[in-house]
């Protein structure tokens, strides 16, 4: 999966420091004027990875732009408390995804969040 990002600082700041990703590499490509960073959880040799593209010569992507939304399964509801006290915003999603919430950053990604399994509880905003 790949998301176009406008900031990237800030955006590993919130796949890694936030949703507790691991960077699994950068690579910079002066000639098209773009850097790709590579995250996830695990090692990059046995786990998916989202890869980040920033495009140097800019700086935003209006909501929906860069991509629709990515979804993340979390232990318990608790990891979004943690999410909420860094900054995300937590929304209640549609009735028929009733365990689920949706975390939206500053870059305007959407990320779903599931608790798993039984009694992991419900994300509140």
């Amino acid at each position: 999966m790949t998301l176009r990002v406008g900031n990237l600082e800030r955006s590993l700041s919130f796949y890694v420091g936030i949703l507790g990703m691991t960077s699994f590499r950068r690579e910079d490509y002066p000639s098209g004027r773009f850097t790709l960073a590579f995250v996830g959880y695990g090692s990059e040799e046995t786990s998916p990875a989202i890869e980040l593209t920033h495009n140097w010569d800019r700086d935003h992507y209006e909501p929906g732009a860069a991509y629709g939304h990515i979804a993340l399964s979390i232990p318990d509801a608790a990891a979004c408390a943690r999410f909420a006290a860094l900054g995300v915003r937590i929304l209640r999603l549609a009735a028929r995804h009733p365990p689920a919430a949706a975390g939206l950053p500053r870059s305007g990604v959407e990320a779903r969040i599931w608790p798993m399994g039984a009694g992991a509880g419900r994300c509140a905003p």
